[in-house]
């Protein structure tokens, strides 16, 4: 999997950038924690290529993670491989918008 260009990147509410390719827009539906055993993150998410009449890719990721221990460390690491995996779904989204 080849990794994206570089791009700036901004928060849309705070100050996005007037020169940007593609807008994402995702939306936590549930961050789950149990701990010693697992977390689950849902998102729906969007992808948009910023011109006149462009479609919206809409997806959305269901990602649950086993926690390696029972301290707060394990759950971090958790929740991060989550993020991580949701990440790589928004990430392809944007390769295949891109082409």
């Amino acid at each position: 999997m080849s990794p994206l260009r570089p791009a700036r990147i901004s928060a849309y509410q705070q100050s996005a950038s007037r020169d940007a390719e593609f807008r994402v827009l995702v939306d936590i539906q549930r961050f789950e924690t149990i701990p010693g055993e697992g977390v689950t993150i849902k998102a729906l998410w969007s992808v948009r290529r910023i011109a006149v009449g462009a479609t919206p890719r809409k997806g959305h990721s269901l990602v649950s993670e086993p926690v390696g221990g029972t301290d707060y460390d394990a759950l971090v690491a958790a929740h991060g491989r989550a993020l991580a995996a949701i990440s790589g779904d928004i990430a392809q989204a944007l390769r295949e918008e891109g082409e």
